[in-house]
């Protein structure tokens, strides 16, 4: 898997177009995926298109700290830091290889608590 095009993918799924388009999130989205939100609820990939369908349009986060590794053939980790007015958060992604197609398997986000 070209690491460039996973994290180019990771970036769409940033953006409120891509949200917003069930079509395009249910070509992302592994059959499987699941997430761990940020507030630590685990929603399925049903869950999260139906939601994300709605999701109020926003600006694409501000995004460091990527980092990429090949954990096993056709898999990868991708992390990274999404910065916000409200506070940044610490994601973490599984991409695979299903049917010919990249698609994230899994997501997590933890909001970054202050330090102090």
């Amino acid at each position: 898997m070209e690491l460039d095009e996973i994290r180019r993918a990771e970036i769409e799924l940033l953006t409120s177009a891509v949200r917003r388009d069930p079509a395009r999130l249910a070509e992302l989205l592994h059959p499987g995926f699941v997430e761990v939100g940020r507030s630590g609820r685990l929603w399925s990939r049903d869950e999260t298109i139906a939601a994300l369908a709605h999701e109020p349009g926003r600006k694409t986060p501000a995004t460091s700290e990527w980092a990429l590794h090949s954990v096993a053939p056709g898999l990868t980790l991708v992390t990274y830091v999404v910065s916000r007015p409200k506070g940044d958060s610490r994601h973490s992604s599984l991409w695979a290889m299903h049917d010919g197609k990249l698609q994230i398997r899994f997501h997590q986000g933890t909001f970054i608590s202050p330090v102090g």
